[in-house]
Order: structure tokens, then C-alpha cells, then sequence
């Protein structure tokens, strides 16, 4: 009955859609797909590969829709800004609590984000002292269910040790590489690399736009 939404945005930097599907099923969000559901929008900082202001016009027609920004995006009352440092808000059983980075000219955030007894992060483009803030997420949890980081294989990218370091340090039932640029089928090189440095984590890696993983029933791991 809930859905979660991080960095949407609606063209570019994703695989092939297929012309046939359309909605969720091809990997776009319309109003209609929300219909019924609570409704948690995430937008991690402004660069135009994460923020879609698209996603602003989704609460003309769904009722029960919330936004979470990591900067302050504008002066909608019924928005939250998640400024920061390590910004927290609580609503409707969700638990969120941020870290904080600036890349490119702007000020963002990662999610740290908890409902109904799974936990999710989302890092969004955050680099930054990752020694200190991934602390600062551990002393909420001891684990991560679900974590939705950028899967690169260089390890001259900061990425590539804070995906190890997550990894080492709260064993995430599933891992999802990201931030491919339309080439998402590289996470499978990174997938390689951590099984190799002995993760035993599920490393989903996407075709195309729509696909989906379904985990149910347990928490991942």
C-alpha cells in the first residue's frame, strides 16, 4: 500500500524502454500508477539526473503523496526540507534521517530511510567523510536491507570504497548499482567485482527501463 520514490526522473539515464509496456512497467510514473497508495517522494539535491520537477505535478491528483527534499527546494508548506547537517523527519511510521555532501555547486543529502521493519538507503550523488557519516547511520541501524549506491569498478571514484565500506559494514540483503548513465548493464562488472572480494549480496542489474525485483515475505537477508 506504500511506495517509495528516490531521484526519480522521467528521460535519460536508464536503459531502453519498451514501447509496448508504458507506466511502471516501462519504468515512467504517472499519476494513475499512485492511485490509492501512500505515496513517499525522495529527491536527494537539483542536478537535472535526479530532480524531475515533473514529480510536482503527481500531487494534483493523488491524495496521500509526501516530498522529502535534501535542500531547500522551494517553500511549499506541505513539502519538508531536509537541510541538515543530518537532518531527521518522522511520518506515518517512516523514520528518515540524512547525510550531507555538496558536488558540483550544489548542497545534497543521502537517505537513510526505515518503514515497516526494513531499512533503505539511498545515497544519491553523496561523497563526502563517508568514515564519519556511515557511523552516524550506524548508530541507527545495524543493517541495511536495501542500499541504492553508484557501482563503480575505479577505485580512484571515493564511490568505489564507500560501496565496500557499506557493504562490510551493514551486509545488505540486496545491493543495487546505479548512476550508469543509460548504461546500467555495467553493474554487472561491479556485481563480478564484490562477489570476488567475497559479498555474498544480491546485486541486481537492470536491461531496461521497467524492470523489476520483487522481495517478499522476509527481509532480504
Amino acid at each position: 500500500s506504500r511506495i517509495l520514490v528516490f531521484d526519480y526522473v522521467s528521460d535519460g539515464g536508464a536503459p531502453p524502454a519498451d514501447p509496448f509496456a508504458g507506466g511502471l512497467s516501462d519504468g515512467f510514473i504517472e499519476a494513475t500508477d499512485l492511485a490509492g497508495l501512500e505515496v513517499y517522494v525522495f529527491v536527494s539535491h537539483s542536478h537535472t539526473d535526479h530532480y524531475d520537477q515533473g514529480i510536482l505535478g503527481w500531487e494534483e491528483n493523488v491524495e496521500d503523496i509526501h516530498y522529502f527534499f535534501g535542500w531547500e527546494a522551494g517553500e511549499d508548506p506541505g513539502h519538508q526540507y531536509l537541510v541538515g547537517p543530518r537532518a531527521t523527519a518522522e511520518l506515518d511510521g517512516l523514520r528518515i534521517y540524512t547525510i550531507n555532501s555538496h558536488h558540483s555547486g550544489v548542497p545534497e543529502v543521502g537517505f537513510l530511510v526505515y518503514l515497516e521493519g526494513l531499512w533503505v538507503y539511498h545515497n544519491g550523488d553523496y561523497r563526502q567523510d563517508y568514515l564519519s557519516d556511515f557511523e552516524y547511520l550506524g548508530s541507527q541501524t545495524d543493517h541495511m536491507d536495501l542500499i541504492f549506491h553508484a557501482g563503480l569498478t575505479d577505485e580512484r571514484w571515493q564511490y568505489t570504497s564507500q560501496a565496500r565500506y557499506l557493504l562490510e559494514r551493514f551486509d545488505p540483503g540486496v545491493f543495487f548499482p546505479m548512476h550508469f548513465g543509460g548504461e546500467e548493464e555495467k553493474g554487472a562488472e561491479f556485481s563480478l567485482l564484490m562477489q570476488r572480494q567475497g559479498f555474498d549480496t544480491t546485486f541486481p542489474v537492470p536491461r531496461r527501463r521497467g524492470d523489476r525485483w520483487e522481495f517478499g515475505g522476509q527481509q532480504p537477508k
